[in-house]
């Protein structure tokens, strides 16, 4: 009986060792809460924002900027550290030009930080703003998820849909954390009245980290009877390995559970 209880402590305590290196991984996650305003006017306005790390180890040089309209200004914040789950609330100082027509503006927090090793990372995160009064709008839009291998481009997919009875000429502009870079970032498409489109740009990674995934975004703005419509539609990239590497990467999960494998039928032979 003593040998059994000896084999269970073992085996017990080996998969506690082995739980602990797949759950001992620190992360940084950072999330922007944006005060809402609900109509903003011409001169200066402050806008408060929150800026939260949900992870579980610091962030550093933690800084942020406002991806602003034309006839838009703002001033960037710093932060510096950011502990986890201590949230830490600035103001932007956004001025707005008296030229500016009335309307529903898109506006990006695009936030950098840096981890303990000084590896530099960024976010955006979007919401918008009505100038005098708001303009809903009557276009919709829908980012495709994006699966990216290193070092190769493929198509960030915008399909878009008219709602309105009559055609529409629409801006399109979009949203990337620095890890992600694209051919272009704005462009235009033609709708037809309570038509679709969409818009294909290639982007590829530029230091983003194989098995990450990041929020990007675009813009879609037309201008109608002296208003200003917008809306903002969000998506997801995937940087993968190399797909010839697919099985690769299996491997070593593999071994692991061959070597489970082996060492419980050696326990239970004892």
């Amino acid at each position: 009986m003593v040998g059994v209880g000896r084999r269970k402590l073992t085996i017990t305590a080996f998969f506690m060792l082995l739980l602990a290196g797949f759950s001992s991984a620190a992360y940084i996650r950072i999330d922007v809460a944006v005060e809402p305003i609900s109509v903003i006017s011409a001169g200066s306005q402050d806008l408060k924002a929150t800026f939260t790390n949900l992870g579980d180890e610091p962030a550093y040089d933690v800084q942020a900027s406002l991806l602003l309209p034309d006839g838009f200004q703002a001033q960037p914040v710093f932060i510096g550290l950011l502990q986890p789950n201590t949230p830490s609330t600035q103001a932007f100082s956004i001025s707005i030009d008296e030229s500016n027509i009335p309307g529903t503006y898109p506006i990006v927090v695009k936030t950098h930080y840096a981890d303990a090793n000084a590896y530099p990372f960024t976010t955006v995160y979007p919401f918008v703003v009505h100038y005098k009064q708001p303009a809903p709008t009557k276009v919709r839009g829908l980012v495709k998820e994006v699966s990216l291998p290193p070092e190769k481009k493929r198509d960030l997919v915008l399909e878009v849909t008219n709602l309105d009875a009559k055609p529409q000429t629409v801006s399109v502009r979009l949203y990337l954390p620095d890890e992600i870079v694209a051919d272009q970032y704005e462009t235009e498409i033609s709708l037809d009245a309570q038509g679709t489109g969409s818009v294909s740009i290639p982007i590829k990674a530029f230091g983003a980290l194989p098995g990450s995934t990041y929020v990007v975004f675009a813009s879609l703005e037309y201008e109608e009877a002296g208003l200003h419509y917008s809306i903002l539609s969000g998506g997801m990239v995937k940087v993968v390995e190399e797909e010839e590497e697919e099985t690769i990467e299996y491997l070593p999960m593999a071994a692991l559970i061959l070597l489970v494998g082996m060492f419980l039928y050696m326990q239970v032979k004892k």
